[in-house]
């Protein structure tokens, strides 16, 4: 072996090759033909991917494995509870502190690219983790794994009662209540958890209080987005100086494709476009007098469209679309689709459900078609994919160019101050759900308990968060038995 090649092996570390007892005259990645390029759009043979500097040294990103994507994925569609910050809570403490999938720089560039572009935040996170570790496939089977127990709960819940649902039980108000305190324990463990890895320093700390200040005060959709290109201005002008060629030798080990190349995503970005313009065009020229499963697809579809922020954002909008008499003009052509009642029990019953709340589309879905008169389950499917489609289309499609344009050096620059403005995001969350929970949970003061106790048991104790998760819900139940409130 060279001096070269064992300096090589010394500034990358042993773990970082293919190093076996049999063959270690080489410490470079060699990409095979079918690999993609990690910077996208392009193949290449020969080129190094040396771990990030988020690691610890010697130790590569995880080697993962199909099997392994659907086993993490299942396991978090059935426990992740507490909404899309909980989630996002999880995936950072399962993906990058315990697995070592990724690195916390691309966690959170994931983060700010999902608060960028409208959908379900936590969903394309779930979908964009699956891309980079094994492709697009990858991503399909990290995000199906995550989807489908809330879809095939709700579908079910949806076709069994046809809207009869009613307000569920103080023993499953209390049971939820038990899932929501942990669900904010977890979000405060990531909190800080990321808080430490973003802010390097007094501008980033800044940016980082600012964004969460900011975003406590207004729940406006464009704030987020603004607050994340004001961090990035900031930081662009502020490191104007900074040397960024130690992190270019550091980074790129946890990103092992970006799924499709940039043509293939441009052409998924202008399919999403096109469709959008469409059913908007035929909803305007029809005056809203479309065939009942194509006006439902075109109003869930566009929801997903246009809905920045999440479930949370999107429920006004699916409530008066939803219980609305005369969308067309006319009532009697065009009745409501469902009762108030039947909205806010469906809700209710998401709001306890694991995974993405979006997932709540699969209940109304059934209901919308019970009430007229069509397949329980052809009206899920319609109304679900239609909400989904488009976070989807647009995770896919933007990521070949995400991982062009973070090579640039305006946006290495700039990439301190986006992420810490969205990490900003997570420390609001957990204030927005401390107070929901604090009105909406039956016994308020024992739920702060149950948060108190959980935090501890993952953080420092090294408790499972699944483990948490079923934990807390029996602490609920049992304060409930108990008569706490």
């Amino acid at each position: 072996m060279g001096a070269e090649e064992e300096e090589e092996i010394k500034e990358y570390g042993v773990g970082t090759g293919l190093l076996e007892s049999g063959a270690k005259e080489r410490a470079t990645f060699t990409l095979d033909d079918d690999d993609e390029e990690v910077g996208g759009g392009g193949r290449a043979r020969g080129q190094k991917l040396p771990p990030s500097s988020s690691a610890a040294p010697g130790i590569p990103y995880a080697h993962v494995t199909f099997v392994e994507i659907a086993k993490q994925f299942a396991v978090l569609g059935w426990t992740a509870f507490g909404g899309p910050a909980a989630h996002i809570a999880t995936f950072e403490r399962v993906f990058v502190s315990s697995k070592s999938w990724l690195s916390s720089q691309v966690f959170t560039e994931f983060l700010a690219l999902g608060q960028c572009v409208s959908g379900p935040t936590s969903t394309q996170m779930a979908f964009a983790i699956g891309v980079v570790k094994k492709g697009t496939m990858g991503g399909l089977l990290s995000g199906s794994m995550f989807l489908h127990p809330g879809f095939i709960l709700m579908s079910i819940l949806g076709a069994a009662t046809g809207g009869a649902l009613g307000r569920p039980s103080a023993l499953v108000r209390a049971l939820v209540a038990g899932f929501t305190a942990v669900a904010i324990a977890l979000v405060a463990g990531a909190a800080a958890g990321l808080g430490k890895k973003v802010c390097q320093d007094k501008v980033t700390t800044c940016i980082l209080t600012v964004s969460a200040a900011v975003c406590l005060y207004s729940k406006a959709a464009f704030v987020m987005p603004l607050l994340m290109l004001v961090g990035g201005a900031v930081t662009l002008v502020a490191y104007r100086k900074k040397d960024f060629a130690a992190e270019d030798r550091a980074e790129g080990g946890d990103i092992k494709s970006l799924g499709l190349t940039t043509r293939q995503g441009g052409i998924l970005l202008a399919v999403w476009v096109s469709l959008l313009s469409i059913l908007l065009i035929v909803v305007a020229a029809t005056k809203g007098h479309l065939w009942g499963p194509l006006s439902w697809f075109s109003t869930f579809y566009t929801a997903g469209s246009l809905i920045f922020g999440g479930g949370q954002v999107l429920l006004p909008l699916l409530l008066d679309q939803m219980t609305s008499e005369g969308t067309c003009g006319d009532p009697t052509q065009c009745p409501a689709l469902m009762t108030e009642d039947q909205f806010y029990a469906g809700l209710a019953a998401a709001q306890s459900m694991p995974g993405p709340l979006f997932n709540f589309s699969a209940y109304l879905g059934a209901v919308i078609a019970h009430n007229a008169g069509y397949w329980s389950f052809f009206g899920t499917l319609v109304c679900w994919v239609g909400l989904f489609a488009p976070g989807i289309m647009l995770i896919f499609g933007v990521l070949p160019f995400w991982g062009t344009f973070r090579r640039f050096p305006l946006y290495k620059r700039a990439l301190p101050g986006i992420n810490s403005a969205a990490v900003g995001l997570i420390f609001t969350a957990v204030f927005r759900m401390t107070f929901q929970a604090h009105e909406q949970s039956p016994f308020p003061k024992a739920s702060t308990s149950i948060g108190v106790l959980s935090f501890t048991a993952v953080q420092h104790l090294g408790v499972p968060a699944p483990v948490a998760v079923i934990a807390g819900g029996c602490l609920g139940m049992l304060v409930h038995a108990a008569r706490l409130h």
